[in-house]
């Protein structure tokens, strides 16, 4: 089954697509997969870094004596979150 597109559209400085283009070019590139690819790899990032910040705020609280236990399936599915 053939998956649904949208059109992602947004504006950038003149100079800053032609060095898109030129760096695209050279590595023999599509700027569509160029970008696809930035895109996903910043959501993936995005995850890793809120589940840093959970864990840093749960190290945080257990050293404040505030923490709780948590469930292993608990951890699992915030591991799972990242990937």
């Amino acid at each position: 089954m053939k998956q649904h597109m949208v059109r992602l559209s947004f504006d950038i400085p003149e100079d800053e697509h032609t060095m898109l283009k030129i760096a695209c070019a050279q590595a023999r590139l599509a700027i569509k997969d160029f970008v696809h690819a930035i895109i996903l790899k910043g959501i993936q990032d995005f995850k890793k870094d809120a589940f840093k910040k959970r864990l840093k705020e749960s190290i945080r609280q257990s050293k404040e004596g505030k923490g709780r236990v948590i469930s292993s399936d608990e951890l699992d599915e915030m591991i799972k979150d990242v990937d």
